[in-house]
């Protein structure tokens, strides 16, 4: 199994409780989801919900010197995608 260890962040008040670390696994299976009959609106909730869980746990414990470059890397991750399955339509 794969292991990122990232450093959390500090407080930002002095006097405030260290902020804890966490484990994110990424290890389960989609495919339940998806053999049942669901609908479009029940997956896509899925998703977001999922895409909740995840931001929450690395918002609230990232420093936001890493949060930040995340972010714009994410997206152009997600731009370079839509490039590349634009040229391949054309």
């Amino acid at each position: 199994m794969k292991k990122i260890i990232l450093p959390r962040a500090n407080p930002i008040f002095s006097g405030k409780d260290e902020i804890e670390p966490i484990t994110i696994e990424i290890s389960g299976e989609i495919k339940p989801i998806l053999d049942n009959e669901c609908s479009l609106a029940s997956v896509s909730d899925y998703y977001d919900e999922q895409a909740s869980i995840l931001a929450n746990a690395l918002n609230s414990t990232l420093p936001q010197g890493i949060m930040e470059p995340l972010i714009i890397k994410l997206m152009q991750k997600r731009i370079s995608l839509y490039c590349g399955l634009m040229e391949a339509k054309k």
